[in-house]
């Protein structure tokens, strides 16, 4: 035995397989793929993760090169309930051809087993044991097309980065801090005129309102006022 604790993103195995950091395993993947034994291969994968989000990952395996290729594409999708329907809502969706899966994962992210530990051991079960992900069919439509995909998404001028190294570095920064600078003053300003105006008011409403010792002197009869008076002479004539 080993004789080592568990502790997730530890710096010993990523050392230990720094080599193969950044080499491709797509050849490894297809050949297994097109093995004649057709090894099972399951890919999950958490659908809030946003290191290896479920739609790039889905897009590379659409884009093997194995046998299979356009049949996978086309493939029909299900969701999976992995406590066969106690909870009223699928634990993830899977898309399944010959021997290649795909599962995606609901309220989970990077880190599957840490995040929905329950259901990543009913997963690996249902694989090891060869049992079925396809609770009920989803109504999705799928099609392949030989033309590139195109993409909608904004993207930025194209010479931003031009003129990002035609200002220069040092220029560029001192440019963004006069910029930040500037949005600082008109912030700190505004609150400078809030306070001021909050200090006048209360200080008109001090001046305008009577103190607590003409309150409590203006609400003693005048009758009191007079005895004093009187005790206050007959004792000095005395």
């Amino acid at each position: 035995m080993a004789k080592q604790r568990f502790e997730e993103c530890t710096d010993p195995p990523y050392n230990a397989l720094s080599h193969q950091d950044g080499l491709g395993v797509v050849d490894q993947v297809v050949r297994i793929l097109n093995h004649r034994d057709k090894p099972r291969l399951l890919f999950f994968n958490g659908m809030n993760d946003m290191i290896c989000n479920h739609v790039g990952n889905e897009r590379l395996l659409d884009n093997l090169p194995w046998e299979k290729q356009k049949d996978w594409i086309l493939a029909k999708r299900y969701a999976w309930d992995s406590r066969q329907g106690n909870t009223g809502e699928p634990s993830g969706y899977m898309k399944e051809f010959a021997n290649l899966l795909f599962l995606k994962l609901r309220s989970s992210g990077h880190m599957v087993p840490m995040d929905v530990p329950d259901v990543a051991l009913i997963m690996m079960r249902t694989f090891l044991f060869s049992g079925s992900f396809s609770s009920s069919l989803q109504n999705l439509h799928s099609a392949v097309s030989d033309e590139p995909m195109q993409c909608n998404c904004p993207v930025s001028d194209e010479n931003d980065e031009d003129k990002y190294y035609e200002v220069g570095e040092d220029e560029m920064m001192r440019k963004m801090l006069k910029k930040e600078t500037l949005k600082g003053g008109w912030l700190g300003a505004i609150t400078g005129v809030a306070v001021t105006i909050i200090y006048i008011t209360y200080r008109d409403n001090r001046r305008t309102s009577p103190t607590r010792s003409s309150v409590a002197r203006d609400s003693v009869p005048l009758q009191v006022y007079h005895d004093e008076a009187e005790n206050f002479s007959e004792t000095e004539l005395t």
